[in-house]
């Protein structure tokens, strides 16, 4: 039988070896698994699995041990890590964190959950370069190469005041080529393109995508430098955003993850649920205003379902298309108008070619060109509808300064099943003579 320590052994030399599928490995595993792995093997190499960790899953194993060993974690990664692992952990847990974490570690992650989610004060970075303009390039270049033997990042190298507001940014060009005695306000490049800390994420990509900076500095309104903003941040943000956005989209809390607590997923899902069975009742209603004309015509029931079905369907495109536009800024100011007509055209056209082929297929299936005329019909209408409410939706949400992703599908959803139930059966109604 292999021992423990022999076990222990064969993880230490997987992990030394490799690394990223180790990690992977380790993910497969639930959290408390995890940390049970973690608890007994040397701090390097369970720093090792840490930092290659997705953050999600590195949060739910340091939830899980002791508040002074996941504060000795989180000292050595990069600030801006460890304040969005804190931010993934359960609050309780994150105070206990705080109070164990070194106090200027604790200072600077708290700086960075001052600002709103999802802007450069969040996403930014402390760790970057910056000299005083009244030092010479000679001295600069030495604690260039004196940062460099330490291991430190350099990227750019900014230069600022006596009062640390940013002046400029260097050269490296210009710092080989200049007389060392110059000093750095005569050869830095002015002025230096920077953006305020709540600067939303759109605007730090657009930035990125038109200028291709490797990063952006971050000033306060005094044009203090505070910190940098790195393309690889918000890549990771997008991801997160993309999956809180799908989770609200329908009904579920953007902060409830695979492994949150029964009751939080409950508690968070069970109000949009109730909204979502009011609506349902609401077009239940409907139906049952027309229960008599559906008992006199059965095939209606099975044709009811293809349109509502077929209406959601194109809600929802036109809802995410809209959903992108407004993430992406794609959606400026004064042409809401614009893309709703743009939508409830592509609806109309959807809906005719759609409208023509579910005619038809009524037709064939019940012998009665007015039962097609009728199906046809209503679901022309109903993707006009879709197209009409997946834009104008999440437009008027954010007029209110709403989340538009905010369980907009479900809104969406529903209107265009109430359109689809009562313009169905109210042209069956209308041509019930016909159709008998």
């Amino acid at each position: 039988m292999v021992s423990s320590a022999t076990l222990l052994e064969i993880i230490n030399r997987f992990v030394e070896t490799d690394p990223d599928k180790a990690v992977l490995t380790v993910e497969s595993l639930s959290p408390r698994e995890s940390a049970g792995l973690l608890k007994i093997l040397d701090a390097d190499t369970a720093m090792a699995c840490l930092e290659r960790m997705q953050h999600e899953h590195c949060a739910r194993i340091l939830e899980l041990l002791p508040a002074q060993t996941t504060a000795a974690f989180l000292g050595k990664f990069t600030v801006h890590k460890a304040a969005d692992i804190i931010r993934r952990m359960d609050k309780a847990r994150s105070a206990n964190v705080f109070a164990a974490l070194d106090p200027q570690l604790a200072l600077k992650v708290k700086r960075i959950f001052s600002y709103p989610q999802g802007t450069a004060g969040r996403l930014m970075r402390p760790d970057y370069t910056a000299f005083r303009e009244d030092i010479t390039i000679e001295h600069a270049i030495a604690k260039l190469r004196a940062m460099t033997k330490g291991g430190i990042p350099i990227g750019y190298c900014y230069v600022v005041d006596a009062q640390d507001a940013l002046c400029g940014v260097l050269n490296m060009r210009d710092l080989v080529l200049c007389e060392p005695a110059m000093k750095l306000s005569e050869v830095m490049r002015k002025p230096v393109v920077s953006v305020n800390p709540l600067a939303a994420r759109e605007v730090l990509a657009e930035f990125f995508s038109v200028r291709h900076f490797l990063v952006l500095p971050v000033t306060d309104d005094n044009h203090h430098l505070i910190g940098v903003v790195a393309p690889d941040s918000l890549i990771e943000t997008a991801n997160d955003q993309a999956g809180e956005d799908m989770q609200t989209l329908f009904g579920a809390d953007a902060a409830e993850r695979v492994w949150s607590p029964w009751w939080f997923k409950v508690t968070h899902r069970l109000p949009w649920l109730k909204i979502n069975l009011a609506t349902a009742f609401l077009a239940g209603a409907i139906v049952l205003i027309f229960k008599g004309l559906i008992a006199k015509i059965a095939i209606l029931a099975v044709f009811l379902p293809i349109i509502t079905g077929q209406g959601g369907n194109a809600g929802v495109q036109s809802l995410s298309v809209v959903l992108r536009g407004i993430i992406t800024r794609e959606v400026a100011p004064g042409t809401a108008w614009r893309l709703i007509g743009a939508e409830v055209l592509a609806g109309f056209i959807n809906g005719v070619a759609v409208g023509l082929v579910t005619a038809l297929a009524a037709w064939l299936w019940n012998g009665n060109i007015w039962f097609g005329l009728a199906a046809g019909l209503a679901m022309t209408i109903t993707m006009v509808t879709a197209g009409f409410a997946g834009a104008s939706v999440p437009l008027a949400m954010k007029k209110m300064n709403i989340d538009p992703a905010n369980a907009s599908g479900i809104v969406v959803t529903t209107i265009t099943d109430i359109v689809g139930i009562f313009t169905f059966l109210g042209l069956a109604w209308l041509l019930q003579g016909k159709l008998l």
